[in-house]
């Protein structure tokens, strides 16, 4: 855990955002997000008039995929790390 930059307290600073539960959450909803990307690029692809709008649930999809990549990696990284303790 980090300390605050005050040498007098050094009062311990909980990151939750760094937290395992967080990223679980975090994984679990942007899960979600790619199966909605999906569906709306499924969509947009049946009906002619929605072509020119894929580029949405495209950038959808990435975006979000690349968050959910990055928590998997971190999530592997703590793992790892704990396993080889």
């Amino acid at each position: 855990m980090r300390f605050k930059k005050s040498p007098v307290y050094r009062k311990i600073i909980f990151p939750w955002y760094e937290s395992e539960s967080f990223y679980l959450v975090l994984t679990g909803f942007m899960c979600m997000v790619v199966a909605f990307g999906l569906t709306g690029i499924s969509v947009a692809r049946e009906y002619d008039s929605c072509h020119r709008y894929l580029w949405l649930p495209v950038l959808l999809v990435v975006m979000s995929g690349s968050v959910l990549v990055s928590c998997l990696v971190r999530l592997i990284i703590r793992y790892i790390g704990r396993s080889s303790r």
